[in-house]
């Protein structure tokens, strides 16, 4: 937390800062080769100024879904919607692609090494984003 300095306005009163998160998240197998997760992540801003953020609290929800094709190697996709729940928020929020790929083997009965590769990419609905001012 920053509470005091310069930086406060910035990070705190802005809204960039003090961020509290909360999610949720489901995940189940459809098959034997098919697994399927589903979440909902909620991210505010208590402590931002209204008069500098835009909003008292400014706030964002993000429903999440991704299936993964479990082989030798994992493959998997999910999709997600990042939609800010003011006005001022709303000009931020977009749809995310996440494409990942990895493998993870038991090292011992109690330990599991994993390695894996997400990319994302964002794709905004406002403020001049890949979609325009829509």
């Amino acid at each position: 937390f920053q509470l005091g300095g310069e930086l406060k306005s910035f990070n705190v009163d802005a809204g960039l800062g003090a961020e509290q998160d909360l999610l949720v998240g489901y995940d189940t197998l459809l098959s034997d080769v098919l697994g399927l997760s589903v979440g909902l992540s909620f991210y505010t801003f208590p402590f931002a100024d209204e008069a500098i953020a835009g909003a008292a609290m400014p706030t964002w929800v993000e429903p999440i879904v991704g299936i993964t094709w479990l082989g030798p190697v994992d493959v998997g996709l999910a999709v997600a919607w990042f939609q800010g729940l003011q006005d001022a928020t709303k000009g931020t929020s977009f749809f995310y692609v996440e494409p990942s790929v990895g493998h993870g083997m038991d090292v011992s009965e109690r330990v599991a090494v994993e390695l894996g590769l997400d990319l994302g990419l964002k794709l905004f609905t406002g403020g001049g984003g890949l979609w325009g001012d829509g």
